[in-house]
Order: C-alpha cells, then structure tokens, then sequence
C-alpha cells in the first residue's frame, strides 16, 4: 500500500477504535441502569435482536433497526428503568420499548407506541398477596394510561428470549402496520 493510502487508512483505522470504544462505554453505562442479571441479560439479547447500539442522548438507551422492508423509517428506542406516570403515581417499568417512525414531511420523528416489558423475578413480583395486589393495581394504572404491559418470567427470558423477544414484535409490527394503513408509507 501507498504510504499516503496507509496513512488515510490508519487514521480512519484509529476513529473507528475510538468509536467503538465510546459505543461500548454507552453500552455499560445502560447495562448498569439494569436491576437484575436476569434484566442485563435480556437487554443483551434485545441488542442483538435489533441490531441495536447505546445512546446516551435523550437518556441512556439502544437504539435499534427494525428489520422488515416496510418499516426503513422506523426504528425502536428501548429504555430500561424507566419512570412513568399513570393515574398521578409514579412507576417505573424494566423496559420501555418505544416505536418511532421518521416522518419525511414534518422532518422530524413521531412516536406512535410505548409497549411496557416487565421481567418478573420470583423474589420481587407475586411472592406474597400485597405485592401481587400492587402489581396488578400498577397494570390497571398503566393500561389506563393506553399503555400496553406485557409480563415475562426471568426463566422465559433467560431459556427462551427468542420467543419473548418474537411475542414484543408481534406487538411493534403490527402497530407498525397500522401506522403505514393509516398514514400511508
């Protein structure tokens, strides 16, 4: 190789390794947010899923491409720990998946869904009658709200994430859908 060809090459060379190291350095800090192995878990498994990096902007997040070819202007922000209101308390969700789509006449970008993950350990979620009665008020609280709330067992995520990971995009899909009937590609 030329050394001007080398020396453009080792320059892009060094950019990329120092852009990689940043990306994974968002990646830990959006790992920590997580509360459980268990959760850290699945946030590694949406990663691959959606072919998703971390973001640090507008809260610490993935990012992540929605692999269908009608849905190129969409993509999916996933937060962990995310605090929500609903019925003037606050809750905080595992995850938040939220479906946004880039609108080309507006020229920005429009959420159309907010689909609530929990992953439900045994220790915290249904060990005894007063939490059960709690979580169960907090899903009436979100759905409320139009908020969809879907449950999954530690054991669903860490055997089978493939199937929860399938059952969430059945949910963004078929909004995604919707979305394109009503409002056109």
């Amino acid at each position: 190789m030329e050394d001007n060809i080398q020396h453009q090459f080792d320059e892009y060379a060094e950019f990329r390794r120092q852009s990689v190291e940043n990306e994974l350095i968002q990646l830990k800090a959006v790992l920590d947010l997580c509360e459980s192995p268990i959760e850290q878990k699945f946030l590694l498994d949406v990663l691959g899923h959606y072919s998703g990096y971390a973001c640090g902007w507008n809260g610490q997040h993935i990012l992540g491409t929605i692999s269908y070819p009608d849905f190129e202007r969409f993509n999916v922000r996933i937060y962990p720990q995310q605090h929500i209101e609903a019925s003037k308390k606050q809750y905080r969700a595992d995850f938040v998946f939220v479906l946004t789509r880039w609108e080309i006449k507006e020229s920005t970008t429009r959420e159309y869904l907010r689909l609530i993950v929990e992953i439900d350990g045994h220790e915290f979620h249904e060990k005894t009658k007063a939490q059960a009665k709690r979580d169960k008020k907090r899903d009436r609280d979100l759905v409320a709200e139009g908020l969809i709330v879907l449950h999954f067992t530690g054991s669903e995520v860490y055997y089978d994430s493939e199937t929860v990971l399938s059952e969430i995009d059945s949910f963004i899909s078929k909004k995604a859908y919707k979305v394109i009937e009503l409002y056109g590609y």
